[in-house]
């Protein structure tokens, strides 16, 4: 059990180093130098019972310091922003919520702060995803001021209810549409007809086999460089993740390549042997697909919810449609087995397969199915 505390007392430190000895007060784990030599007990006691007279007023008054009645939410944004600027995956993203969190409540005190306030907040950023976002910045900033004993007591912050995981993926004509939209897109100059949307067309071709984000595959390039990914098109390795690149929930795992992606990347490159970076438009790195995307996307007569991400969701869609094994599809994907059981479960063969076993055959039925699974398990 932990020692009960002895309260305020003084304690003579002996003198060492040329220094004499002196009087000093030790409270709790705090030691306050009276600043009274040894022979000087009458000015250390005087020291003591100021002491403890202004101890409870100066407790007070940091108490009053620290209540969030009077800590701005400014203030909070600030803590979290030097707390996870370093260690976020996005930096920039988090500067900007939190740069849109400070001009609308940055204000405030975040002891004020109502789920009313949150709703407004919510209507006048007029959106379904970024606010919500925006608020669980705040919600997390304002737990870290807790912890870190910025205010004394947590302050509840309202978020709306997040919506279900998206469920849209293409299926093959869709996708076959998209790239041939921006492989045949050409435009004539002086009669020769100049193709410049084929880049947009291996964005396609990567995101479709090996479900990357598009990130790494912008970043990608085709030689190992500081700070970037690479593909080893020799070894038909995916370096999706830089050397020393911090992990993150945004995980960017090395993956094999599946033999058709390889084949056309070795083609691919065969043809851009001067270039530096995978998808590249005139000479020079791509940094988003956003205005490419919007005209393919318009070609192949798709809906505005199909947006790069997409192709993504497809991937990992198509591999469960074809029974690969949940636990290498969580790998290679760069998700957790959960994310992946719980999005994309449904859509496996095996999707509750124990369920529909035990309906048809009855229970024993279920238990070979269940000791089927569980030496799978064993033998991953």
């Amino acid at each position: 059990m932990p020692q009960r505390s002895k309260g305020a007392r003084l304690w003579l430190k002996p003198a060492e180093r040329g220094r004499d000895a002196v009087w000093v007060i030790k409270d709790g784990g705090r030691r306050i130098s009276t600043g009274c030599a040894s022979n000087d007990i009458e000015g250390a006691e005087q020291a003591l019972a100021y002491h403890i007279a202004t101890k409870v007023s100066r407790e007070a008054s940091a108490a009053r310091d620290r209540c969030p009645t009077t800590v701005p939410i400014a203030d909070v944004l600030m803590t979290y922003w030097q707390a996870k600027r370093d260690s976020v995956a996005r930096p920039r993203e988090l500067q900007s919520q939190i740069g849109r969190l400070n001009d609308n409540l940055g204000g405030m005190m975040i002891g004020d702060l109502t789920r009313a306030d949150c709703e407004a907040y919510a209507r006048k950023r007029n959106g379904k995803r970024a606010p919500t976002l925006e608020l669980i910045v705040l919600k997390a900033a304002t737990n870290l001021a807790f912890k870190e004993r910025q205010i004394l007591h947590p302050v509840p912050v309202w978020v709306p209810v997040q919506s279900r995981p998206r469920e849209r993926w293409l299926t093959r004509d869709e996708v076959a549409r998209l790239l041939w939209s921006r492989w045949r897109h050409h435009r004539d100059v002086r009669g020769v007809p100049v193709y410049d949307r084929r880049h947009l067309a291996l964005f396609i071709l990567i995101a479709r086999y090996a479900g990357t984000r598009s990130g790494a595959i912008l970043d990608a390039t085709w030689k190992p460089e500081p700070g970037r990914g690479w593909i080893d098109v020799d070894g038909g390795v995916f370096h999706r993740a830089a050397d020393g690149e911090r992990e993150t929930n945004k995980r960017k795992p090395a993956i094999r390549l599946p033999r058709p992606l390889l084949a056309h990347l070795r083609r691919w490159r065969k043809n851009n042997p001067h270039a530096q970076f995978v998808v590249e438009w005139g000479g020079r790195p791509v940094r988003s697909v956003k205005r490419a995307w919007a005209g393919a996307r318009t070609e192949a007569q798709l809906g505005a919810d199909v947006t790069p991400h997409v192709l993504r969701h497809t991937a990992v869609t198509w591999a469960m449609q074809a029974g690969a094994d949940k636990w290498e599809a969580a790998g290679f994907f760069g998700m957790s087995h959960r994310i992946l059981e719980q999005v994309y479960g449904h859509h496996h063969p095996d999707h509750q397969s124990s369920v529909h076993i035990a309906l048809a055959g009855g229970k024993r039925s279920a238990k070979r199915s269940a000791k089927s699974r569980l030496s799978l398990v064993n033998r991953t």
